[in-house]
Formats: C-alpha cells, sequence, structure tokens
C-alpha cells in the first residue's frame, strides 16, 4: 500500500508541532488542570495570645504573626511551585495570607483557668488554589495572669468638713487618711 508524498507531510506537520510544544514547553508552574498536592501547614504558633482585664471579668485577644505566617507560606509556595512562581499565583499566596484571622471562643467573661478555643479562619477558596491545609484548625489556650479584684470601701478614712455660713457654705474633702488606691484613682 503506497501512501503519497502529500499525505506524509502533512502527517509530519501535524505531528511535529505536538512534539515541540510537549517536549520545548515552559514548566515554571504546574499544570493549572491538575490539581496540587495538598501541602499540611500548622500556623497555631503564628500567634500571639493575650487575656487582660480582672479574674471573671477577663477578656481575650489575638494578635496573628504575618512575618511567621508570611515565611511559611512563601516557603511552601516554593516547594509546591519552584523559584519561578507567576504572578497570579502570588496573588493567591497574598490573598490567603491575608485572609488569615483567629478567633477566641469565648473572648470575654474569662477567669483564671479557663479553656478557650483558638479557631483559624481563612478563606478556603485561596487555600484551595495554593495546595494548602491549615492544621490544626483550632487549638486550646488557658487563661492565666488576670488580675484578683479588690473590694475596697471608698470612704474608709475620708474626713469631710463643712464650714461657712447657710449662703456660704464650703466643702472640704480630706482623703490623706484613705489607702493609696482610693487616693490615686477616686476623685471626690
Amino acid at each position: 500500500m503506497k501512501v503519497s508524498v502529500g499525505k506524509r507531510v502533512l502527517a509530519l506537520m501535524l505531528v511535529i508541532p505536538m512534539v515541540l510544544s510537549t517536549a520545548c514547553g515552559k514548566k515554571s508552574e504546574k499544570s493549572k488542570d491538575k490539581e496540587l498536592e495538598k501541602k499540611t501547614v500548622d500556623i497555631s504558633e503564628c500567634v500571639n495570645v493575650s487575656a487582660r482585664g480582672y479574674n471573671g471579668m477577663g477578656a481575650v485577644s489575638c494578635q496573628k504573626d504575618s512575618t511567621a505566617i508570611n515565611k511559611l507560606l512563601q516557603d511552601v509556595m516554593k516547594e509546591q511551585y519552584g523559584e519561578e512562581v507567576e504572578t497570579e499565583t502570588k496573588k493567591a499566596y497574598t490573598k490567603l495570607e491575608e485572609s488569615i484571622i483567629f478567633q477566641a471562643e469565648p473572648a470575654t467573661g474569662l477567669s483564671n483557668g479557663d479553656e478557650v478555643t483558638i479557631k483559624i479562619v481563612y478563606d478556603s477558596k485561596y487555600a484551595k488554589t495554593c495546595g494548602v491545609k491549615f492544621s490544626p484548625s483550632s487549638f486550646k489556650y488557658t487563661v492565666n495572669g488576670l488580675d484578683t479584684v479588690q473590694m475596697i470601701d471608698a470612704f474608709d478614712g475620708l474626713e469631710v468638713t463643712f464650714s461657712g455660713s447657710e449662703t456660704a457654705t464650703g466643702v472640704i474633702v480630706d482623703n490623706t487618711r484613705c489607702s493609696d488606691f482610693v487616693r490615686n484613682f477616686v476623685v471626690f
């Protein structure tokens, strides 16, 4: 069976570009069609949790360490994509980092010894795009360092003297015998 020269040339013209495009194509990014292998990242150490206030009325606040989170995500990005990363991928990692917040539950009305759950909240769309999974998704924090409320009698040691007449009365308030707290923080 004879194949004409024209058909051979046509076949070569179709096959050669396909071979060249797959052999010489730039591979700086993983295929967009292919799902990235999920990289598990622990960012529970990237938050400063602190308690403030008084025992029984305390509050917990969370301050994320953006520098530490950025470093972790940069390492993941290099591991996933290598040194050459497209701008869109860099933007997705930046958006993921910006979306991360830490929420304390409960956050108020706390006493020393109470256990608070710190939840890691982020935009799952960007996490999927970046191939990142945060684990653990929450962790426990035990409240400590809250001051004890002291009961004081603001009038203990207070001397009030009235002087003058019916039409011109003066009041002298002497708090020199009151506690230091009353002298420094209570206004009469």
